[in-house]
Formats: structure tokens, sequence, C-alpha cells
């Protein structure tokens, strides 16, 4: 998208309010997790060739600004898709500053994924556009990821460059004698640019060196809270409001950031507000009206 396409787009997040409507968390049998709301709103049809345009992404966000206002409220619009290849998508975003700044990404799936029942269907798909359908579902995730340089033109961001996990895996699969060896057969070349690489060992490796086990996130391979986005680190949050995500990053963002840069085996206690905020997440088995498993997320109060 054009600069002055995302600032409008911009304007429109920052004039949001208001609360969600009633809502549930769920992970499909792909391992993606979707809001389900007790509402339904219009999913536009976005351009085959070049994805999430500026007319879709307007009326998206105005379609679910009345239904997820504190999912996308003052986040601002990325012009372009990272990755490329994920042009279906809208990633918002919004700066944390710090010594070590932060960046909060919110990708929402603008690409209809699935079956749909002929009455739920707005607009059939044709060559140039996907379908347009009526919906209950946000298709969503919500990360944060450590940055080493944020580009703003204009007050609006227009890209980041992440801060490279490489090293990091490098230097710590030297000390995880047990993965060596799958390591050695599995690990990808980072020069793959993430298009479609398999990044599943080295987030285990990840999540190992943080202490982050069945005991403490009870989801196991439903989902992982620890991720490689854009070749660098990155926390999942499965929730529903930004302000939640913030509030929680605030609690543990020493606990996970302190784990992750340390060389050395961690002192006990170091990754404990990590381990004490994700041991609140449980989830249920259910299946879907087109009988396929999903998971809904429960979460302690």
């Amino acid at each position: 998208m054009k600069l002055d396409e995302v600032a409008k787009l911009n304007k429109l997040l920052a004039g949001i309010s208001g609360i969600n409507i009633p809502l549930r968390i769920y992970i499909d049998n792909l391992h993606c997790p979707y809001l389900e709301l007790e509402g339904e709103y219009i999913l536009p049809p976005c351009s085959v060739l070049d994805g999430v345009g500026y007319d879709t992404a307007k009326q998206y966000l105005k379609e679910i600004s009345r239904l997820v206002p504190e999912l996308i409220s003052g986040m601002q619009v990325l012009p372009f898709p990272r990755p490329k290849k994920d042009s279906s998508k809208l990633f918002l975003v919004q700066r944390i500053e710090g010594e070590q700044e932060f960046l909060l990404l919110i990708v929402l799936d603008v690409a209809h994924l699935g079956g749909i029942q002929n009455d739920k269907i707005v607009k059939k798909a044709n060559q140039s556009q996907t379908i347009s359908i009526r919906t209950n579902r946000i298709y969503f995730t919500s990360k944060i990821i450590p940055i080493e340089k944020i580009y703003i033109d204009k007050g609006n961001i227009v890209n980041f460059d992440g801060y490279e996990v490489t090293e990091w895996i490098e230097k710590q699969r030297k000390n995880v004698k047990q993965l060596e060896t799958e390591l050695e057969n599995r690990i990808r070349p980072f020069s793959d640019l993430f298009d479609d690489a398999d990044f599943s060992t080295q987030e285990k490796l990840i999540a190992e060196h943080l202490g982050i086990n069945r005991e403490n996130w009870r989801l196991g391979k439903v989902y992982s809270p620890i991720g490689i986005e854009h070749l660098c680190f990155s926390i999942r949050f499965l929730e529903a409001r930004k302000q939640t995500i913030l509030e929680t990053w605030n609690m543990i963002r020493d606990s996970f950031w302190d784990g992750l840069t340390s060389n050395e085996n961690l002192e006990k206690g170091v990754t404990i507000a990590l381990h004490n905020y994700l041991s609140n997440f449980d989830s249920k088995l259910e299946y879907s009206q087109s009988d396929n498993p999903r998971w809904l997320i429960t979460k302690r109060a």
C-alpha cells in the first residue's frame, strides 16, 4: 500500500474505541488460532494477485472494529506483508520502546479459510478476487518480537529490522547434547528467508532453554507460545485485548528476554514470571460443525 493510504488506515485505527463483543478463542486442526464471535461480519474479497489492498483493508477494519475494538485500536498498518508470500494477511504493528525495543504484531487473515455454507456467501470468488462471506471467525496471531531498528515516515511505521535468532541458535545448539543429532539433520539454512522453512526444531530448542514444558504449558503441541518470526524470537499471545497483551508483556518482559539472552544455564527463578503466565492456559477438545477437531482455549482469571 502507498504511504498516504497507510496514513488513512492508521487514522481510522486511532479513532476506534469501545469493548469487544463476547467471544471465544480457538485453535483449529491446523494449529491456527481464531476468535469465534457472538456476531457476524462481512469478510471482504481481496485481490488474488496483489492480496490485501487499501479498499479491502479499509472495509475489513471497519467491519471488525465494531466487534473487537480492543484488539486493534491504536495499532498501525504495515504497508506490506512480512513475508511477502502472506499477501492475504493484514499486519498491524505497535512500537514498544525501551533499552531493547520490541514490536507488537497482530496479524489478521483476510482470506477465507475452509468451507462455507451457501447462505453465508456474499460474493463468489472469481479469477481476480477471493470469496466474500459472512462469518463469525477472525483468524489472527498476536506476538511480540525484539527489533534492532524501526523505520518511521511521517509518524507511520513502514518497516523494521528484527533481532535475528541465527547467532543464538548456533551458540545454544552446541550446549544441548540431546538435540545435536536432530539439529544437524533438520536445521534449515537461514538463507531460506522463512519461505516455508520449518523452524520447529529451533523453536523446541528455545522452549527448552526457557524451561517451557507440560508442567507450565498444558497446551503442548496444540500451539507453541514461542516462535521464530521474521528470523527473530517471538512470544505469542492467545489474547483478544491489546491492553492485556501489553500489561502481560510488562510483567514477563524481563523473564522472557533475560532467559533468551543468557548463554549459560538459567539461574533458578529467572523465568518464573513467564512460567506463571503460561500456566494459566488450558485447552478443551471440541469439534466444529464440519467435524474437524478444534481446541477451546481457557484461561484462569
